[in-house]
């Protein structure tokens, strides 16, 4: 699946050949310790992409964030609960997202245990155990593909920028 980012907002995939400055990034010396330790150190780039999300319209009407887990097609085709670890994400924050309201990373903690994520039924209402991830501009964030995770909405009068790399086994 294939997730868009707000209106307005671009998510440009496979950047990683846009900007030699990009390729720095690769094994930036802290956080590609933290990735090799996860996934020990026979691992590869495979994926990498931009997301731009601007601010919402004032009118825009507030609604339940867009979960899910990475690597949709493997999560079909690999049957096993709870899924395995097979990537991690790092998402370099190019913008400040230390106030909530500027469509911050929200992760669900020990989400990655499930394969499921149980939603109430009013579609306005979230999760009880989603936390907003707050981090100032340049700060980088890892994450496990499999835990829930969604782009917050932007209400700010800021443009977030975040440009991630995925690390998987070779």
């Amino acid at each position: 699946m294939r997730h868009q980012a707000e209106p307005g907002g671009r998510n440009w995939l496979d950047v990683i050949g846009e900007d030699e400055l990009l390729l720095e990034l690769i094994d930036w010396p802290t956080t590609f310790p933290k990735v090799w330790g996860s996934l020990g150190w026979h691992i590869a780039l495979y994926h990498s992409h931009y997301i731009v999300t601007p601010p919402l319209p004032k009118h825009f009407e507030k609604r339940r964030l867009g979960w899910h887990q990475d690597s949709g097609r493997i999560n079909l085709d690999i049957e096993s609960d709870p899924r395995p670890r097979i990537s991690v994400k790092v998402g370099f924050c190019i913008t400040d997202t230390s106030t909530e309201d500027r469509g911050n990373f929200h992760v669900i903690p020990g989400s990655h245990l499930t394969n499921q994520l149980v939603l109430q039924d009013d579609e306005n209402k979230e999760h009880p155990d989603v936390i907003p991830v707050r981090v100032s501009a340049g700060d980088a964030v890892m994450f496990d593909r499999r835990i829930w995770h969604a782009s917050g909405l932007n209400f700010s009068d800021v443009t977030r920028r975040v440009l991630f790399f995925g690390y998987s086994y070779r």
